[in-house]
């Protein structure tokens, strides 16, 4: 087992703080201190080199085999989103785990082979228990069905966009101030540039904001140092991070933001 997925065991979350990773593209991975493990989106493979020609340039923090969790949530059906050949693999080697998703989601992993009752449909506004934690699907300009995830896990709040342009209307869905908000920025294929990015988390103006969506293709990313200077410049408030990839952080309102591995090295 690689260093993320012995990280991903042994880190043990306080109460009132989680665990955290960014897995690459829009990949996140969540874990609490009751132990719950939760992924978005992890993208393991390099399949949309054969269907889109764009050839991932980062490797996975671990491989599909590795991979371990309770719950997997999908905000849409595209590739390196929901990722039909680690899908599989994930499935038969964590075989008590459920999968989330709206229903292109579902329809996909029906076809990949997952058994029906391994599968929770989720739409925009509706809500789901998962343990201590709560996921609430919610709107993404990108597919007809395509979601983002409100997140309400170790009692910290995180609003992670999915794939999504612009709109007016994502302004008010996150509620109350979140603590993290994960936002795509690379301006293409239907997701947000940093302009519009900073735009919506001066709008929402969470605690941290996290950009995504960036440095697994070359054809397709953003600097995300620059969304976390503007996002600055233009909030005063938010706090703007840039995760490393495959590394694992804690974070909580009162213990604040700091790198895991840093902790279990001594």
């Amino acid at each position: 087992m690689n260093r993320f997925a012995t990280l991903q065991q042994l880190l043990k979350p306080k109460t009132g703080e989680i665990a955290l990773s960014w897995t690459g593209q829009a990949g996140f991975s969540f874990k609490d201190a009751s132990g719950l493990v939760i992924h978005v989106d992890p993208y393991l493979s390099n399949v949309c080199s054969r269907y889109v020609g764009y050839h991932r340039v980062i490797e996975p923090p671990a491989s599909a085999e590795a991979w371990r969790g309770d719950r997997y949530l999908f905000t849409h059906d595209h590739r390196d989103h929901l990722d039909e050949e680690s899908v599989p693999v994930i499935a038969a080697n964590n075989p008590d785990a459920l999968f989330y998703g709206p229903p292109s989601c579902i329809s996909r992993l029906l076809e990949l082979g997952l058994h029906p009752k391994r599968l929770i449909t989720v739409r925009r506004g509706e809500s789901k228990k998962i343990g201590d934690a709560r996921i609430r699907a919610v709107l993404a300009v990108h597919t007809e069905d395509s979601v983002g995830y409100i997140l309400t896990i170790g009692g910290t709040k995180v609003y992670i966009t999915g794939d999504t342009v612009y709109s007016d209307e994502l302004i008010g869905i996150a509620g109350d101030r979140p603590d993290l908000m994960m936002c795509c920025i690379n301006g293409r294929l239907g997701c947000m540039n940093i302009e519009d990015a900073v735009r919506l988390a001066s709008h929402i103006q969470p605690a941290i904001a996290v950009p995504m969506h960036v440095h697994m293709f070359a054809e397709n990313t953003a600097s995300p140092e620059e969304f976390v200077r503007q996002a600055k410049l233009h909030s005063g408030i938010t706090q703007g991070i840039v995760m490393e990839h495959g590394v694992w952080y804690f974070y909580g309102q009162a213990q604040g933001w700091r790198k895991a591995e840093q902790l279990e090295q001594g």
